[in-house]
């Protein structure tokens, strides 16, 4: 180039004005997407604070309330191993419809239960369509305390036998397009069954972090689930000639004490 030629010196200045323009809109561009990053990344980071104060403050509203419960495969099994005793001794009523039974002696049944056993039950054999996220915890009042996960749809089937639905409901009640499809459930619980008489008492529930002993009577529900189990033992009872002598917890286990049948025989009905 030469450097006293004014033509070239001019186009040498657009160039370099040119680069320089690009340059500063180059960076104009990082630091507006720089700044973009920086506001979802500030957002985000509230979202996730308000989600954490939420389900600080109304366990349950975001994600099912932890109990700190985990269980194991040894869990499992020792549980599983337990289960088949009671198996032995308790008939479902399915097949009580198709086979007579032959009860001997009474004998005395001692099971202890942790509550990662029972977690571990709860998670591995319940159908997860109903229900997930099974935790159960003894508490040092001797409660019990339960959390998990319920899914809405498919309870509504089950309690309809098939003919209830979310979309059925939303035509008589517009508000159950509200309802989610599932619901954290919480709640502490008094258990206890001494020679056959139960007490039970509903302390605490919530779904999806809302109270609903706001709402509802305690002593109604509990006497229901308590008049349902007396019936269900008294059945056993008559039928077979057991005692429930005492289920409650005990120093962080649920002990399971009674006079049982040694063995249950059956024959196919004709």
């Amino acid at each position: 180039m030469n450097p006293n030629d004014p033509a070239q010196l001019k186009q040498l200045i657009r160039e370099t004005i040119k680069e320089m323009d690009e340059e500063k809109k180059e960076e104009l561009k990082k630091k507006k997407r720089k700044k973009r990053l920086t506001k979802l990344l500030i957002f985000l980071i509230f979202i996730a604070l308000a989600l954490f104060i939420l389900n600080h403050f109304l366990p349950g509203l975001v994600w099912t309330k932890s109990l700190r419960v985990s269980y194991s495969d040894e869990d499992f099994n020792s549980v599983e191993a337990k289960m088949d005793t009671l198996k032995d001794i308790f008939p479902s009523e399915e097949d009580k419809e198709n086979y007579d039974y032959v009860y001997g002696e009474l004998t005395k049944i001692t099971l202890e239960f942790t509550e990662a056993e029972l977690t571990a039950l709860l998670n591995e054999s319940n159908n997860e369509e109903a229900v997930d996220n099974f935790e159960v915890k003894f508490n040092n009042d001797d409660t019990i305390t339960l959390s998990a996960k319920l899914n809405i749809d498919y309870l509504l089937n089950s309690i309809g036998g098939g003919e209830i639905s979310r979309s059925g409901l939303q035509e008589q009640m517009p508000a159950m397009a509200l309802l989610p499809g599932s619901a954290n459930i919480y709640t502490n619980l008094t258990l206890e069954i001494i020679n056959n008489n139960v007490e039970f008492n509903v302390n605490d529930l919530n779904v999806q972090g809302i109270p609903l002993l706001a709402f509802i009577d305690p002593e109604e529900v509990a006497g229901q689930l308590e008049g349902g189990l007396e019936t269900i033992i008294e059945g056993y009872v008559d039928e077979t000639g057991a005692t429930f002598e005492s289920v409650k917890i005990e120093e962080d286990k649920l002990i399971f004490e009674g006079m049982f049948p040694e063995f249950i025989s059956k024959t196919e009905k004709k």
